[in-house]
């Protein structure tokens, strides 16, 4: 986990961005909402998650 994290910190956000976009296209949203909880620690930002879903 902790690996991942630091993995993933030094992802540029539009990058990030793109990658919930793209899941969000696909429908695969329900799993990008668990990998993002479990892998990234963004338990406290779901809503943020959510809003871009619904964009």
């Amino acid at each position: 986990m902790d690996a991942l994290k630091f993995v993933f910190r030094g992802v540029p956000l539009l990058l990030v961005l793109y990658i919930i976009i793209e899941f969000v296209y696909y429908g695969s949203f329900p799993f990008f909402a668990v990998f993002a909880t479990e892998f990234l620690g963004l338990e406290d930002d779901w809503w943020k998650i959510f809003m871009v879903s619904q964009a």
